[in-house]
């Protein structure tokens, strides 16, 4: 964080748990090693902040990652292939478990029409509580 200060413009809870899953997962550069990522957008900011706090982009650069088409459906890093929370209907409480099946189900092979071809390794990041006071990042790997 510039200065080591507080801002509104990202969740240090997301960033801290990205990092701590890159590390026991192994990754260095999760723009490179990630197939697929599941992140929190029950609002279009929080998509964007997590592109950031998952670490694919500098910050500030979030919006730069949709506008080169990187985290659209044929980009280099699909992001909520599911349709994200509000498309599958954001079910408050049970979204991280929405978000950890939509990942398994692309590592087997078994997303339908959504399907990343050869996902081996995902990132779920999901979020909640007043400004973002808890954060989970789960690194899903298909073995093989």
């Amino acid at each position: 964080m510039p200065g080591n200060r507080p801002n509104i413009y990202t969740f240090e809870a997301s960033r801290i748990a990205a990092k701590k899953a890159y590390e026991m997962a192994g990754i260095k550069n999760p723009l490179q090693e990630l197939d697929l990522a599941e992140l929190h957008d029950a609002f279009t900011g929080t998509e964007i902040m997590a592109y950031e706090d998952c670490f694919f982009c500098e910050e500030g650069q979030g919006g730069c990652l949709i506008d080169e088409g990187v985290v659209m459906p044929d980009g280099k890093l699909p992001v909520n292939l599911s349709g994200g929370l509000i498309g599958c209907g954001h079910a408050i409480g049970a979204t991280g478990i929405m978000q950890t099946y939509e990942v398994a189900l692309h590592l087997r092979g078994e997303a339908g029409e959504r399907q990343q071809k050869n996902a081996r390794r995902g990132l779920v990041q999901s979020i909640g509580g007043t400004l973002c006071t808890w954060t989970i990042c789960l690194v899903l790997e298909r073995e093989g």
